[in-house]
């Protein structure tokens, strides 16, 4: 991601919640939405706990959680379809990073996830301690993030960011959590399957 981008996601992040860490929190049923506007170009950034998406945290067990997994994954590589951004706006890049508990069932490989299971709840407590005394536990390893870039051919002030589709497509979610930084300002809000709408700053 360009370093402007990681700025402002920064920014919105620690001027909306005084810490990045805070902003992070590990909540079922709730996402946060980190929105970077300048110029043409829009920056998403959204990160969940990954029982809003697929329903489960651990490793997958059977076939069917593999496929939930990779179902759920392919349904955010297409974030532009779930998160509606005005009009003239463009997916130009989306990247869906997985726990890496998960990561075995992209490939569909249940058998080797449960192996990695066993390992990953034994050695779970000793690895959040250890983020936590590094001081990097900006990222729960349970957490989903899913970051996107679309190119806007008209003025990106004032447009809306609809998210009704996300609610849609993943009905265990039931709250997001947004902060928008521009250069016309700031905006935020949560948004729920009743109500799903933001103006961008």
């Amino acid at each position: 991601m360009a370093r402007w981008v990681k700025s402002m996601l920064v920014m919105g992040i620690v001027c909306a919640a005084g810490t990045a860490t805070t902003a992070v929190a590990h909540v079922h049923g709730m996402a946060r939405l980190d929105v970077a506007v300048e110029g043409g170009r829009i920056v998403l950034a959204l990160h969940g706990a990954g029982d809003n998406f697929v329903g489960f945290e651990h490793a997958a067990r059977t076939p069917e959680q593999a496929a939930a997994v990779q179902a759920a994954e392919a349904r955010l590589q297409a974030l532009d379809e779930l998160l509606l951004i005005g009009t003239g706006c463009a997916r130009e890049t989306v990247a869906v990073t997985l726990p890496e508990n998960l990561r075995t069932a992209r490939e569909g490989a249940a058998d080797e996830a449960r192996g990695h299971d066993r390992s990953h709840d034994h050695d779970h407590n000793d690895h959040h301690e250890h983020e936590q005394e590094a001081g990097t536990a900006k990222r729960h390893p349970s957490d989903w993030w899913i970051e996107a870039t679309f190119a806007c051919t008209a003025d990106t002030a004032g447009m809306t960011l609809q998210a009704r589709p996300l609610f849609d497509a993943f009905p265990r979610l039931q709250e997001l959590r947004v902060q928008a930084v521009g250069a016309h300002g700031q905006a935020g809000g949560v948004l729920k399957p009743d109500a799903a709408t933001l103006v961008l700053p």
